[in-house]
Order: structure tokens, then sequence, then C-alpha cells
């Protein structure tokens, strides 16, 4: 009997505690919870922080040395018309808007060199903005046609446009996206909305296959205002892969120049200092 009694004594009743050892009690364990937060948190923070350092110092170290550069782009703009039939001097149209877009790539030194000679060339990551009027996409487009309207259905980019790289000393075929090892010619991509305006009847004696026909049909600038963006992709003959990103709006006009007004503008971008090749790998 007596041994019972010794254990009913040794068993804590927290009924018999006072409130206020059990205030300390519940702020001790508050204060051990927050404590053991703060460490871990501490140490996760310390964690990412040196591991995005040694991103940066790696992707810092590919780059010293980067050989390509994006030296400008030249894009072509006007409009298009399609005649599907004439009644009594009437034209019956279908409008659509194009754009050719002239890339200049640069590779550096001078000379030729495994480092700077591409072996491979594409573009993805492809993105265009979605218009009020018409269908857009990118084209295949041979350098020769810049400027002219030779928009082809079987032509048209899913989601990766290749470029065949040919040596220096070989002819370029344009019209299959041939380009020179060391970049000495530019690449062309063509965009195109087709069918911004059907059945637009139009009675004038010449028909004017230029942008002026977008102005003759009312067609705000707005509704066919875009923006296009890419990756083009660079692989040199070291295998080693480098990426720049292009963003910009089909331009309407240039200092002298409207689409609407002159028919076509072209339109130089220079300014592409935030556009840099990053070396992947």
């Amino acid at each position: 009997m007596r041994r019972t009694n010794t254990r009913k004594r040794n068993k804590i009743n927290f009924k018999n505690l006072d409130k206020k050892a059990i205030s300390v009690i519940i702020v001790l364990s508050i204060f051990v919870i927050f404590l053991i937060f703060i460490i871990v948190f501490f140490v996760q923070n310390t964690i990412i922080n040196k591991s995005f350092e040694k991103d940066y110092s790696v992707s810092a170290a590919l780059n010293e040395d980067n050989p390509f550069s994006l030296n400008k782009l030249v894009i072509f703009s006007s409009a298009t018309v399609d005649t599907k039939e004439v009644n009594n001097s009437v034209w019956n149209l279908d409008i659509s808007q194009f754009a050719d877009i002239c890339i200049y790539l640069n590779n550096t030194p001078n000379d030729n060199t495994l480092k700077n000679t591409v072996k491979k060339l594409y573009i993805d990551n492809i993105n265009i903005s979605k218009t009020e009027l018409g269908t857009t996409f990118l084209y295949q487009k041979s350098i020769q046609d810049f400027g002219k309207s030779t928009f082809e259905d079987n032509k048209i980019f899913k989601d990766k446009i290749d470029f065949n790289l040919v040596n220096t000393d070989e002819t370029a075929n344009y019209s299959n996206n041939e380009i020179f090892n060391n970049l000495s010619n530019p690449i062309l991509v063509g965009f195109y909305n087709k069918n911004i305006k059907t059945n637009f009847l139009n009675s004038n004696s010449e028909l004017d296959h230029s942008g002026r026909i977008l102005k003759e049909a009312k067609i705000p600038q707005q509704s066919i205002e875009c923006n296009i963006s890419f990756d083009i992709n660079i692989t040199n003959e070291l295998d080693e892969e480098y990426i720049c990103n292009v963003n910009f709006n089909i331009p309407f006009e240039n200092d002298t120049k409207t689409v609407y007004e002159d028919g076509y503008i072209t339109k130089e971008l220079t300014n592409l200092e935030n556009y840099k090749f990053l070396r992947l790998k």
C-alpha cells in the first residue's frame, strides 16, 4: 500500500499548478519554437545564397569571352491584298499585313576559330501577341525576297526555325534557309497577319498592293499592333551553346514615313545593348 501511495505522489498534477507557472511554460515553449524557426530560416537562406553565388560565378565565367552578339534588326513593314474576283470593275479583296525581319549577327574576332564558327543555328520559344484582327505567324522567307509579299502556307513555322549552315567557300541557297557559318550574311524571318479584312470591295481603277490599303479599308492600327519575341540559339564548333532572347514590336512608322500614308516603311533597330548572348554550357 505504501508503494502505491508513493507513485501517486510522484505524478504531476497539472490541476494543482498555479496559473503563473503555466504561463511561464507556455511562453518558454513559444520562444523555443520561434528560435527553431529562426535557425532553420537562417540555414536555408545561407544555403540558397551560396548556391546563387556559385551559379552566378559559373555563369559569369562562361560569358567572359562570348564571341557572338546581335548587331541590328532591319524590319520592312507593309500590307498586301489577295484578289479573289472582279465584277464590273469592282475588286473583291482579302487584306493581309506582313513584315520582313532581317537579323544581323556578329562573331568576334574576325579570324575564324572553332569558338566563333557556328555549327548549329535555330530560333525557338516563339511568342506572337494576339491581335484583334487577322491570324499571325512566322514563315520561312528568302533574303532575296526582302520587302516582297511572297507568302506561302507551306512555309509557316510551327515552334522552331532551323537554319542550314554552309562554309564561306560555298554558295548559299537562301531559299533553303542557308547561312554562312561565320554569320557574314543576315538571317531573315517573315511575319504575316493573314486576312485582317476579307471581302473588301474596291472600285479604284488601279489596285494598291501596299500599306495604304489599310487606311482605305479603315483598319485601325491598334487592331493589328503586334509584339514578337523569340530565342536565337547558337552552337559553335566547340559545342558551346549560346542563347539570346529578342523582343520587338512590328513597326508602322519610322522617322519619315508611315505604313498607312506611304504604303511601307523600313526601320532599323540598333539600340540592342540589352540583347546579349548568354552561354549555357
